[in-house]
């Protein structure tokens, strides 16, 4: 986000008036970021930008995000980027789910159980933490899996969600002592 800094003519204070060469300038690469996160960009005739992306779904209602890139003198360096780049950043984040769904279905074992895969590979695809969704579950369901065996699965899938939990923490940690936020 502090890439938009850069437009600013007070350097490291954002403060670029609604038309200025530094908001035109600023436009520019706002609207190149949301084409990289796949919308198809229009401009208003007031000088708003406009992102859009079809949904799966053509009858239902339109998902709607809005706010500024321009500022306010003394409105701080987020007034108003902060709404504008976290609804790029949730076009971006659709873009990955698109990427990371297939992946667990089919390390989780959804589309073909992890033992149809090649002897080789089996044992480290019952390490990774997909395979606690649906392989380990049916796998004690019918009983592929019992006693203590069974106990180590499930054990090894509690390590992996309190590890998962960890790092999820530790970047949320890292993200809020840079978040700086300002309000006008």
């Amino acid at each position: 986000m502090n890439t938009i800094l850069y437009f600013s003519p007070r350097g490291a204070v954002y403060e670029t008036r609604a038309y200025s060469k530094a908001d035109i300038d600023a436009r520019a690469a706002v609207t190149g970021w949301m084409r990289d996160a796949s919308l198809e960009v229009a401009t208003d005739r007031a000088g708003n930008l406009v992102g859009r992306r079809a949904g799966r779904d053509t009858g239902a209602r339109p998902i709607v995000f809005g706010s500024h890139i321009d500022s306010v003198p003394e409105g701080g360096n987020y007034d108003g980027d902060v709404g504008s780049m976290s609804a790029i950043g949730y076009a971006i984040r659709d873009d990955v789910n698109a990427v990371l769904a297939p992946l667990v279905i089919v390390f989780s074992g959804q589309l073909v159980p992890l033992n149809f895969f090649p002897q080789s590979v089996q044992p480290l695809l019952h390490l990774q933490p997909f395979a606690g969704l649906v392989d380990i579950p049916f796998r004690i369901y019918f009983a592929n899996l019992a006693g203590s065996v069974a106990l180590q699965s499930l054990a090894l899938q509690a390590g992996w969600t309190l590890a998962l939990i960890a790092l999820g923490r530790i970047a949320m940690e890292r993200v809020m002592r840079r978040l700086e936020m300002q309000g006008g």
